[in-house]
């Protein structure tokens, strides 16, 4: 359900502002969810939740230190799996 993934995102979008460190465990899983629901879900508040989530989580990821291509290739792995290869 849309309402219960934007209010589960929104949940995590608080979690990284609060304490970036305790996201990182579920940021390759926020990447899926984002990346699945932009399949199902065109509104755009649903669009708004997803950019607020990523924005808190990818630089808490990447001031971890961890490399932002392992977000990047979940979310490429994640869109090729809902919407075909994006090779031309």
């Amino acid at each position: 359900d849309g309402a219960v993934r934007n209010a589960a995102l929104s949940l995590v979008e608080a979690l990284a502002r609060a304490s970036p460190q305790a996201a990182l465990g579920v940021a390759l899983d926020v990447v899926a969810v984002v990346g699945a629901s932009a399949a199902v879900t065109r509104d755009a508040h649903s669009n708004e939740i997803a950019t607020a989530t990523l924005s808190a989580v990818v630089p808490a990821w990447v001031e971890s230190g961890n490399p932002l291509a392992t977000l990047a290739s979940a979310l490429r792995t994640n869109g090729e799996r809902i919407f075909g290869s994006f090779e031309s």
